[in-house]
């Protein structure tokens, strides 16, 4: 883990101490890149009620290729202060050489761990063409790193590519960044 994660858990640790009822989560805008080649991505926000006050997301994906090996993800946990956005939480993994499910990287375990319970969007490789669905995706307010964040306006991007020759760059496959609230309960 280096230092910049050390540094964000610790903060994240601070401000839990005395805001563990942030636990609403609205996602105010979701945008999303992908790469034609690879893959057509459409995302829908489903916003709650004044009781219901957190966000459900849709996201249908169709794969175009197999993509057999060497899939990078990067995942990005930002918190806005002042009016820039300024990472706590970040991290990048070849999805085919690490099993996500065992990591010891918690933005790695949340995303896996959520993302199965809605639908066939698999973070396994190889990626296979087809058609992916997630219906209704929730963020668990139970998740640590969801009761330990405070209040306030949060970024999270999730960045996949495909570094289909080792010397080569990687290319970018889709990218999704999710601008969200955590609102304390009243």
């Amino acid at each position: 883990m280096t230092n910049q994660n050390h540094f964000g858990s610790f903060v994240l640790l601070l401000f839990s101490l005395t805001l563990l009822d942030a636990t609403d989560i609205l996602i105010r805008e979701v945008g999303c890149n992908s790469n034609a080649d690879y893959v057509k991505v459409f995302i829908k926000i489903h916003n709650g009620t004044d009781k219901v006050r957190s966000s459900a997301v849709d996201i249908d994906a169709t794969v175009f290729q197999d993509v057999p090996d060497n899939v990078l993800v990067s995942l990005d946990l930002a918190s806005k202060m002042g009016n820039e956005y300024r990472t706590l939480l970040s991290s990048t993994v070849d999805m085919c050489s690490l099993n996500v499910s065992k990591s010891n990287d918690p933005l790695m375990r949340l995303l896996v761990s959520e993302m199965n319970k809605y639908g066939n969007l698999t973070v396994d490789c190889p990626l296979h063409s087809g058609n992916y669905v997630v219906r209704n995706f929730r963020i668990n307010r139970e998740n640590l790193l969801i009761k330990m964040a405070p209040p306030g306006q949060y970024r999270v991007g999730i960045d996949v590519k495909h570094k289909k020759v080792p010397s080569n760059p990687a290319i970018p496959i889709f990218d999704i960044e999710f601008y969200a609230d955590l609102i304390a309960n009243k």
